[in-house]
């Protein structure tokens, strides 16, 4: 019996038709950080206020996201530094449904997610000029951008009942670029993230979250795999992320 298996069946499910509703392109993001164990010990909480996404028959999805940054780490460097203006672009891959998007993630001064995404053929460690330039239009700016790595996770999708709102659950991390790949330091870990139209702390799950004493975390799968992928980084701000890191992982 696989992970969670014993409770996904007592679930509604949803489909990805249905969660046209709650897309949420624009939106306030809120992650958490911490053990599986304690997701096993919560998740039967949520079954009376949230659905579950099924892909094809499938809950637990595969997802792989390839990542580009410029030669110098400039979108790592901003999010580091506390730019509140920063940007992500990456190939995202549903790997259970077969479909692929470039996409182009801003965080503005407000802390509003903005994502913009076409869809794709296949992933690439580069960019064609059709995909430049969609990278370009939403960036405003011209970058050399080049292939930073890859990430790999299993995801659970919930959808609020009641309020527009999702939740995604990843775990079964494994970071990977041209020179190595890493997996035991996260192989315990689960990364959650609140979507809403605003921050909205009364919610069924932020609550939940606190009552067992996670506080919010705000570091991203990309920062956490360019910094275990490159040591020589900067990355003094994320240690008290790495601690939460460690600490969960056992």
């Amino acid at each position: 019996m696989g992970f969670l298996d014993n409770f996904i069946s007592d679930f509604e499910p949803i489909s990805l038709q249905e969660m046209d509703t709650v897309a949420l392109m624009k939106r306030i993001d809120t992650k958490f950080i911490f053990n599986r164990n304690i997701l096993e010990k919560i998740f039967p909480l949520f079954l009376d206020q949230y659905k579950l996404l099924y892909v094809n028959g499938v809950v637990k999805s595969k997802y792989t996201s390839l990542y580009f940054d410029t030669d110098d780490f400039k979108f790592f460097l901003n999010h580091h530094n506390g730019r509140l203006d920063r940007s992500k672009v990456r190939f995202r891959e549903y790997v259970d449904s077969e479909v692929c998007f470039l996409e182009v993630k801003r965080k503005n001064p407000k802390g509003k997610t903005i994502k913009k995404r076409i869809k794709v053929e296949k992933s690439s460690k580069t960019l064609n000029h059709a995909q430049k330039e969609f990278v370009h239009n939403r960036l405003k700016r011209d970058y050399e951008l080049q292939y930073c790595h890859k990430n790999f996770f299993h995801r659970i999708t919930m959808v609020n009942k009641f309020a527009k709102e999702r939740i995604t659950i990843d775990f079964d991390l494994e970071f990977q670029n041209d020179k190595e790949t890493i997996r035991n330091q996260t192989k315990n870990i689960v990364i959650a993230e609140l979507k809403q139209e605003k921050l909205n702390r009364t919610s069924f799950f932020y609550k939940l979250m606190k009552e067992n004493g996670i506080r919010p975390s705000g570091m991203s799968k990309y920062c956490i795999g360019t910094s275990l992928l490159n040591e020589d980084l900067k990355a003094n701000r994320f240690k008290k992320n790495f601690r939460i890191l460690e600490k969960n992982n056992n």
